[in-house]
């Protein structure tokens, strides 16, 4: 825009003052100004690459990621409780990497039984306070995932 032009109903305060100061300095061509917002400078966002599985930060955070898939699932967990669940709803329970996510956690089912997954649910159990006399101690932490699969699919360590 010329300096020796008005600007129209679209320019700014921000763009008005430039003009009017260049105006004044005679300067005739003048650079289109940054749109601010909120008091900054808006910038446009960026472009972020497709996110692999597991956090970007987890090894700033000293987590192990869990990479294989024979890493995210420790062992089928049956109790039960949980053997009422396969027979009626297909819904089988493993206990899995503390740090694996529900994505891992489904490819890894997938990949290792040959079944499809239709949904996961996860919880991280705490571990009991247990006592041998006067000694007192924790069991340790787990995280258990809920897998529920597609119908007619099942897993044979679960069913033999």
């Amino acid at each position: 825009m010329l300096a020796g032009e008005r600007a129209g109903a679209g320019c700014t305060a921000g763009e008005q003052g430039l003009l009017d100061r260049a105006m004044l300095l005679g300067v005739s061509q003048v650079e289109p100004v940054e749109r601010v917002v909120a008091g900054r400078p808006h910038r446009r966002p960026r472009e972020r690459p497709a996110r692999a599985l597991g956090h970007p930060l987890d090894e700033r955070r000293g987590r192990h990621p869990v990479d294989d898939v024979v890493e995210v699932v420790v062992r089928p967990h049956i109790t039960e409780k949980t053997s009422a669940a396969y027979q009626d709803r297909t819904e089988y329970t493993f206990e899995v990497h503390p740090d694996a996510t529900k994505q891992q956690i489904r490819l890894a089912i997938e990949e290792l039984f040959g079944v499809k997954v239709t949904h996961v649910w996860t919880a991280n159990m705490r571990g009991k306070e247990k006592r041998m006399g006067q000694t007192a101690g924790r069991r340790p932490s787990w995280k258990k995932a809920i897998v529920k699969l597609r119908a007619g699919d099942t897993i044979e360590i679960f069913e033999g």
